[in-house]
């Protein structure tokens, strides 16, 4: 009998579903809101069976439109019951609701031109000679870059893991690059200055092709440098003065890689 149960109140009430959808409904809040303005105020057991839905959709309707201030909920000795704001007000509570969705989109907006401006800022691009020179020092970018070199490619690299840890959201990028290597398995040698983290960062290697090398703490490296696909990066994981400079040359490239050679074959396994 209530099958067609919406479509009966749509007409009834001259409303096209399709208006109700423009305003933010989903199907089933429309054929709660509807049924609470044509029947007045039921029980949501009560709703559910009149249009032939589960009690649980019903109830997560429901739900929504009291958050949305278009249905009010009354406490009665038998329980709850369910009722549509007044029909003059309805428009202008979705209104309202709207011009607020929009407004958080709008300043999250404004937020997300004002990062990614920020990130444009810090990249500087320098021409000295043949050598391609790019300078990002905003954190954000520069955590960005650091887990794309670490997560899609070989490389090699010196680095101070304790100098790294420093900062909480570093050492959780080194994570995710643990847990990126050991599913992509690239081959990977790391020269590391021997620390309270060390220890922390092998435990959690689970890549056969990362080999690590290790060197007395007394040989502090003040920046990291990592060697990657033809270009070198000098990496600064200090609070505040994160910065990643990339340098691309050939010859330069291979002469930092010799000296890498150099010192990875001194090194003892």
């Amino acid at each position: 009998m209530y099958s067609n149960f919406v479509d009966l109140i749509s007409t009834t009430l001259m409303i096209d579903l399709e208006i109700l959808k423009t305003c933010g409904l989903n199907t089933n809040e429309q054929r709660v809101l509807l049924y609470l303005v044509e029947k007045g105020p039921s029980p949501g057991g009560l709703i559910a069976k009149r249009i032939d839905a589960k009690r649980t959709t019903i109830y997560s309707a429901i739900s929504s439109l009291e958050s949305r201030g278009l249905v009010i909920r009354e406490q009665g000795k038998r329980g709850a019951s369910y009722q549509a704001i007044d029909t003059k007000l309805i428009p202008q509570v979705l209104v309202n609701k709207a011009q607020a969705n929009f407004d958080n989109i709008s300043r999250a907006s404004k937020l997300l031109e004002e990062y990614f401006s920020q990130i444009e800022q810090t990249k500087i691009k320098e021409n000295f000679g043949t050598y391609k020179i790019l300078s990002t020092e905003s954190k954000e970018a520069v955590y960005s870059l650091l887990l794309d070199i670490l997560t899609t490619s070989h490389f090699s690299a010196i680095f101070d893991i304790d100098a790294i840890c420093v900062d909480p959201e570093a050492k959780n990028l080194i994570k995710k690059f643990l847990t990126s290597s050991s599913k992509t398995k690239y081959k990977i040698r790391d020269i590391a200055v021997k620390g309270k983290q060390l220890k922390w960062y092998l435990k959690n290697i689970d890549n056969d092709n990362h080999q690590v090398k290790v060197v007395p703490k007394k040989y502090s490296i003040p920046t990291d440098f990592i060697l990657s696909e033809g270009t070198v990066f000098l990496t600064n994981y200090t609070p505040g003065q994160e910065m990643v400079i990339q340098i691309k040359h050939p010859d330069y490239y291979r002469s930092m890689m010799t000296v890498f050679e150099l010192l990875w074959d001194f090194l003892p396994s």
